[in-house]
């Protein structure tokens, strides 16, 4: 029998050990098309909140909403992306078996985030009307949190057209019940309640389908194991979210509901920027768990290709978004917030950093090397919370986005040298560089307002992805 070479996929592999570019695109397509519809709806929901509501009672609601996106890590805490990476190896019989236990140990997670929230509340000073929107927002996102989590059996077996689906059918329910309850009561509370009847009938609708595919599940008692193994991811998770969410929180502290309602205004922009990305990581994640078991350097170049993706198509797009980041604020929420386009400007190439450091962030996940990524976060927010009250005081809004800016960028520069120091370099090194230094340049030139000098930038992107097809080309070649 002859003997495989050394990083060759063993005979008896399983097909989806390596992730396919057609399948791949599939998935992303049906996962972005649901989650763009999820973020518009999202962006709709908070319009209109924003045109029924006085100023202050939008901030407040963003606030709630932003409030419970901070203590994202105590009702997930990680497990989402081990119980994704041990059932993409697991036979579909076997499915509901393992997936009971990773439900138990969500439940127990989703008491105690209410519970800490609640509790959170009323400690930072929440009274009577105010601590019940919070308290009801609170539940609202723990809920609809926890129809998403059931989707995870079908997306570590690549079946994500489904869990696209059902995530689109989720949310829809919940913005028709918000936005139902909003126009008839007219109130904060309505609002608050609404939320929550459409985060219950979401959680409904998960569990009907997924008894569907792999039959009713029998809660068991939650896994201690599987504890130990998120606690990185949940960590990495909470200081993500700690300087992602500080500065606004810092905000309200300072300068109340009116200002928050400016920024976020712009930050909401942020969600829907994060669409294609998250589509492709979370397509990705069961492929790289898969590939991670069978060769390193093969996830190596996974991971090499698919930045180059992001930077040839991320970054033109941001480019566009801040050049016109004064229009989108006006058509979204109105002239009163046109005053945000410097905020949203930033806040687009932030958002363009972050897409690199959630891909680094599921290659470590992928290796079991989770608390490298920890560690970095925990200096990420450590250096935010410097940043925030230096900046604050002296520019302001700006100063809360800039020091986010400048906290992703540095994240970005550790994570890039920590994956090079773990698996090596690049496939590509002059051609990440080139296209690095591009997007700098382009980034430069949309926040100073220099948009002439987007044409000589244009013409090297061009070269740049005239360059990708050829290669492309080649390969496929190759291949045939």
């Amino acid at each position: 029998m002859p003997t495989p070479r050394r990083g060759a996929i063993p005979s008896d592999a399983s097909p989806d050990t390596v992730p396919e570019l057609g399948r791949l695109l599939k998935n992303v397509g049906s996962l972005a098309g649901a989650q763009s519809l999820v973020k518009l709806l999202y962006f709709l929901l908070l319009a209109i909140v924003a045109r029924l509501l006085p100023e202050a009672g939008f901030g407040r609601i963003s606030y709630a909403l932003l409030y419970a996106g901070f203590f994202a890590f105590l009702y997930d805490f990680g497990i989402a992306t081990i119980v994704v990476r041990d059932l993409s190896g697991v036979p579909h019989g076997r499915l509901n078996t393992v997936f009971s236990r990773a439900l138990g140990t969500r439940l127990m997670q989703t008491a105690v985030a209410v519970l800490v929230m609640s509790v959170s509340g009323a400690i930072l000073g929440f009274q009577g009307r105010e601590l019940s929107v919070l308290v009801l927002l609170c539940i609202g996102v723990v809920l609809t949190n926890l129809a998403e989590f059931m989707h995870l059996p079908f997306t570590a077996h690549d079946r994500i057209d489904r869990s696209a689906a059902l995530l689109a059918a989720e949310r829809l329910i919940v913005v028709v019940c918000s936005i139902t309850a909003l126009v008839v009561g007219r109130t904060e509370l309505a609002f608050a309640t609404g939320y929550v009847g459409g985060s219950v009938g979401a959680v409904v609708l998960a569990a009907l389908v997924l008894s569907r595919d792999i039959g009713w599940i029998r809660i068991r008692p939650p896994a201690r194991l599987l504890w130990q193994e998120a606690l990185p991811i949940g960590l990495n998770m909470f200081f993500a979210m700690f300087y992602n969410r500080a500065g606004v929180l810092l905000v309200e502290y300072l300068y109340g509901a009116e200002a928050v309602a400016q920024y976020n205004s712009a930050f909401l922009f942020l969600f829907l920027l994060q669409v294609s990305a998250g589509a492709l990581m979370i397509s990705l994640f069961p492929s790289m768990s898969r590939l991670n078991q069978v060769s390193v350097p093969r996830l190596r170049r996974l991971y090499s290709r698919i930045s180059l993706g992001i930077l040839l198509v991320v970054v033109p797009v941001i480019a566009l978004g801040a050049i016109l980041a004064r229009p989108l604020l006006i058509v979204g929420f109105g002239r009163e917030y046109a005053a945000a386009d410097g905020i949203l400007k930033i806040l687009f190439w932030t958002a363009g950093l972050f897409v690199f450091n959630t891909l680094a962030g599921h290659v470590f996940r992928a290796t079991g090397r989770q608390r490298i990524m920890a560690w970095i976060t925990f200096f990420g927010a450590s250096l935010s919370v410097i940043l925030y009250l230096m900046m604050v005081e002296a520019l302001y809004l700006t100063g809360v986005a800039l020091a986010l800016l400048i906290t992703e960028g540095i994240i970005t520069l550790v994570c890039t040298a920590t994956l090079v120091r773990e698996f090596g370099g690049f496939s590509n090194p002059a051609y990440h560089a080139g296209l690095l230094l591009t997007a700098l340049l382009t980034g430069w030139v949309t926040l100073t307002g220099r948009v002439i000098l987007l044409l000589p930038l244009g013409c090297v992107y061009a070269v740049a992805w005239l360059a990708a097809l050829i290669v492309l080309r080649r390969r496929n070649e190759e291949r045939t």
